[in-house]
């Protein structure tokens, strides 16, 4: 759920501020290469980064608590901020996308993935970049088509791991206009993942999953994150 919380604030940070970026000007968009998100998910920081072999700062947003509180065009001495630990999520993302491709994975959306990059979450541990079925209507949330690929601190790509085995969408809401919770099945983990509980902050409604084991359980959407508690045992 800890993911889950940095995932959605981060997808959050990276669609607002593309907007705000986009609203610059084409002449911005056009020297970006690629962004990254991060820090704390009360106060990310969105860096739009260049195209060169060795990318610095383009475009700058920061957020608190889900608001924009600057977005502004990156200064020439701030090249810095592509910290070493930056430089490998950057690097991270390259290297995923390229293990998604060669794995030729089914596509559950003609759109392009939402990608989202998360830092190693130990000294030396693998960064996760998910490739996320993008959500096209707010009647419906995808829960198919959702990846995560590990890069080591190598630069090595673990294989590409699936969330689902097939594409499956929920609708978000009722006839009435109304939803109190979605409900889906999951058979890949005896327990609720980062997509569910990303899932659930995205719908802002609770997600009940069922497990392999025929337990279920409620991930719940807050302000301070998701959380999940067991509603039903085997």
């Amino acid at each position: 759920m800890r993911r889950a919380d940095l995932m959605y604030w981060y997808d959050q940070a990276a669609w607002h501020g593309t907007d705000d970026m986009l609203a610059k000007g084409k002449h911005v968009a056009e020297r970006v290469g690629g962004w990254i998100v991060d820090g704390p998910a009360d106060e990310p920081l969105l860096i739009f980064y260049s195209k060169d072999t060795d990318p610095v700062p383009v475009y700058l947003a920061r957020f608190r608590n889900g608001k924009l509180v600057e977005g502004r065009l990156a200064r020439a001495e701030e090249t810095n901020l592509i910290t070493p630990a930056r430089k490998r999520l950057v690097d991270a993302v390259g290297v995923a996308r390229d293990a998604l491709r060669q794995a030729n994975v089914a596509r559950c959306s003609d759109k392009p993935f939402n990608s989202i990059v998360l830092p190693a979450e130990v000294e030396g541990g693998p960064v996760r970049v998910y490739f996320l079925t993008p959500q096209t209507s707010t009647d419906t949330l995808p829960f198919g088509g959702h990846y995560v690929i590990e890069v080591d601190s190598a630069g090595r790509s673990a294989p590409v791991r699936k969330f689902t085995n097939s594409c499956i969408s929920v609708a978000t809401k009722q006839p009435d206009g109304k939803s109190l919770g979605l409900v889906i099945t999951h058979l890949l983990d005896p327990v609720p993942t980062e997509i569910h509980g990303f899932s659930a902050m995205a719908a802002r409604v609770p997600v009940f999953v069922g497990t392999r084991d025929k337990r279920i359980w409620e991930v719940t959407p807050a302000a301070t994150g998701p959380t999940v508690r067991l509603v039903q045992g085997d």
